[in-house]
């Protein structure tokens, strides 16, 4: 099947959900103009996936879908030479144009994943990373913040330490300290989870037998990390082996989208002026005097009086205008202090 009829197959394959959405990615791997990915679905939307790396396919899927759905993610963060997200820019004249953050959904994914799989309680246990590259660095910063013990093993020696010296400038005080591969203590108890994100096949497999238990959690992240061979002999022993599936991270992707993100910047966030007052709410960083909020539109509770340098007066030092300014709003809005 052609590229068009594929196409035109997932455009059927969507309408008719009440929202309709495509993402488009590209990947750092070689070999792939152009792939259809498995669809996403939430409670209302549908989503067509496709991984491309073509100009000419890139402007073809754009004008199939471009007002056809209402919103199309295109992948930002450039990993070849074709950008895109430039190149959605220019073409799209109907359908929403939303940014697409690839290697944060995996992240999301992964964290997720590894939350369910352990009752969202990682402390204490050993998890070993394999890779050193944006994917693994995160995921591991994210599970040593969750109290984990994690091991990083990496193609390169060098580069593995510098890794590890650069996130535990990062990790919280009071964590266990992110180590190297070669740390992890023979003491015969097996790691919790090993997880994989780098391109291509980990040719070191056998160094990780010794520390895979029957509880042992493995993840694909990098897509045929792992050996046909070694998948075959852990699922053998019945051991679980996971390919991460990025869809997890998707609510992350589509957060922008969410009612609770507009009706925040619609209806909590930013200043206004009320009988002379000025009202500052969500973060908005007022002048001296201002009267901060909950909700610029539906005050339910003042937090306080700003005192032009980012923080919030102490009660002893409000001025006679202050102590008005906050009963006027408070009488307005029947609001609490």
């Amino acid at each position: 099947m052609g590229v068009t009829e594929q196409l035109h197959d997932e455009l059927n394959a969507i309408s008719g959900s009440q929202h309709t959405a495509v993402t488009i990615n590209s990947t750092a791997r070689a070999g792939n103009d152009f792939l259809v990915l498995p669809r996403r679905y939430t409670k209302d939307t549908a989503i067509a996936g496709f991984l491309i790396d073509r100009e000419d396919l890139l402007r073809e899927t754009l004008d199939v879908f471009d007002g056809q759905v209402d919103t199309i993610y295109v992948d930002i963060e450039q990993k070849k030479e074709i950008s895109l997200f430039q190149t959605a820019k220019q073409m799209l004249q109907h359908s929403r144009l939303e940014a697409l953050k690839p290697n944060d959904m995996a992240v999301e994914a992964c964290d997720m994943l590894i939350r369910q799989q352990f009752g969202d309680d990682v402390e204490n246990r050993r998890i070993v990373i394999i890779g050193t590259g944006n994917l693994a660095s995160k995921i591991t910063l994210r599970l040593s913040e969750r109290q984990a013990r994690v091991y990083m093993l990496g193609r390169s020696r060098t580069k593995e330490q510098n890794v590890i010296d650069g996130l535990n400038t990062f990790v919280p005080a009071y964590s266990a300290p992110v180590r190297s591969f070669s740390e992890l203590p023979d003491d015969g108890q097996p790691a919790a989870a090993v997880i994989a994100f780098i391109i291509g096949q980990f040719q070191e497999e056998a160094r990780l037998l010794p520390y895979i238990g029957p509880e042992t959690f493995l993840v694909d992240g990098g897509i045929n990390n792992f050996s046909g061979q070694l998948i075959q002999q852990l699922t053998a022993r019945g051991l679980t082996v996971t390919r991460l599936d990025v869809r997890l991270g998707l609510p992350y992707q589509l957060m922008a989208a969410d009612n609770y993100i507009t009706e925040f910047f619609r209806d909590v966030f930013g200043k206004t002026e009320i009988s002379g007052i000025t009202l500052v709410a969500g973060g908005f960083i007022g002048e001296a005097g201002s009267v901060i909020v909950d909700s610029i539109t539906r005050p339910g509770q003042i937090v306080g009086i700003a005192d032009g340098k980012g923080g919030v007066k102490r009660h002893e030092h409000l001025t006679a205008a202050d102590e008005e300014a906050i009963r006027t709003i408070r009488d307005a809005f029947s609001v609490s202090l």
